[in-house]
């Protein structure tokens, strides 16, 4: 048996709420049942596929050492910043699978906890909450009473990419 060394998601999705956890295939749950595992989620803030919101509630719930890098501006594909995304993406690969690591990371090699920006940091616009600005992928109704029954309202309830 081989151990899991890392789990990288770039503008995952997620599943979650009672079924997918009863079934034991609830998104965050597969993570934190890895828990010591390095964990590195990329995500644009322009994703309109998978709402950003996504990526911080598994960023929140994984423990420690994870990243979560952050593409300013990025669509679901990356479009505008792939080179970049592809040099975050290579220097977390290259620090987890390196030679001689059998899943153990040495003291120090990954940071326990970290958030990286890439491009310019989105800045709050007057009357804009953090967490809840204009740019960010709302809630759709349709989604939410399509998916999500009464009883099984997640906090990721009725976003695209949930």
């Amino acid at each position: 048996e081989y151990p899991i060394a890392g789990v990288l998601t770039m503008a995952g999705s997620a599943r979650g709420g009672e079924r997918f956890e009863t079934s034991k295939l609830d998104t965050v749950g597969a993570v934190k049942s890895l828990a010591g595992t390095p964990v590195l989620l990329v995500q644009g803030t322009h994703d309109r596929n998978v709402a950003m919101q996504v990526s911080e509630y598994i960023y929140q719930e994984a423990s420690a050492p994870k990243e979560l890098v952050v593409a300013a501006m990025a669509p679901h594909m990356f479009d505008n910043c792939r080179e970049v995304v592809y040099n975050a993406v290579r220097r977390w690969v290259l620090t987890v699978f390196s030679p001689g690591n059998d899943g153990a990371l040495p003291a120090g090699r990954l940071l326990e906890e970290k958030i990286t920006i890439l491009g310019k940091e989105m800045q709050l616009k007057r009357g804009e909450e953090e967490g809840k600005e204009n740019w960010r992928c709302q809630v759709a109704p349709k989604r939410l009473h399509k998916y999500c029954n009464a009883e099984d309202r997640h906090a990721l309830a009725g976003l695209v990419g949930y």
